[in-house]
């Protein structure tokens, strides 16, 4: 049944045998003849296989590193199947500011979801480490690339540059008093400041804020992931600059 499921997928798309996806298999399969249930497992293996689409030798990948115990690193990730499609990107007017987080997986996943929404610019503060640090460039996938950064080492500094070019301050916490993400409507081009994942906001960069904006939650608890926060703020902004005339 090995040898059957090995064949199924030499009958794959030749794209398959050339990559890195196709030797990641090989020595999966290896590594199968040995599991307690590979059967059971190989069959149903050959049944996500049937169609003989593309997409779900990404799917066998996947099962087989569930099954086999194979430990997840969320610093590395399957490469995508598919090439990023060239095109001409119109930025939006608003960026974000990303003062002393500490987790370079977190910081990655923002430079991917600010650059897939379209802003225009990632600021890193403090202890933030910026794209040239290689574990955060696996992590980025190459988003760092197609998006303006700029590092400052206190907020301050980050602060005068903002000021001087006319940048509304937006903090993005859990008071009680901020108003909805939903409700607010962007005026002007406008930079978001996220904090520390443990900590919050500086009191420094508070004071220099002129909006509190917080994403409504309904659940039991009252706060995201930073990267998840910053992900949804980046698709509300997207949405609603998306044919802004503001100038970023």
């Amino acid at each position: 049944i090995l040898l059957d499921l090995g064949y199924k997928v030499e009958s794959l798309q030749t794209e398959f045998k050339n990559s890195s996806h196709y030797k990641k298999f090989l020595g999966y399969l290896s590594d199968l003849k040995d599991h307690p249930q590979m059967v059971g497992f190989a069959t149903e293996s050959l049944k996500i296989l049937d169609c003989g689409k593309t997409e779900d030798f990404s799917k066998l990948l996947a099962s087989f590193e569930r099954e086999l115990d194979i430990p997840y690193d969320p610093s590395v990730e399957w490469e995508v199947l598919h090439q990023d499609t060239p095109k001409e990107i119109k930025r939006i007017p608003m960026s974000i500011c990303l003062e002393d987080i500490r987790s370079l997986y977190n910081i990655g996943s923002i430079f991917r979801a600010c650059e897939a929404f379209g802003l225009s610019k990632v600021y890193l503060v403090g202890i933030s480490a910026t794209p040239d640090h290689p574990r955060l460039k696996k992590t980025a996938l190459g988003s760092s690339e197609h998006i303006e950064w700029e590092y400052f080492e206190t907020i301050e500094d980050a602060h005068k540059k903002w000021k001087s070019t006319g940048l509304d301050i937006i903090a993005l916490e859990t008071f009680k008093e901020q108003s909805s993400l939903n409700d607010f409507q962007f005026a002007k081009p406008a930079v978001a400041l996220f904090g520390n994942e443990r900590y919050g906001l500086s009191q420094k960069a508070l004071k220099m804020c002129d909006h509190f904006l917080k994403i409504p939650l309904s659940g039991y608890k009252n706060s995201l992931n930073v990267s998840q926060a910053v992900s949804i703020f980046a698709y509300q902004a997207s949405q609603q600059l998306s044919d802004s005339t503001l100038e970023s």
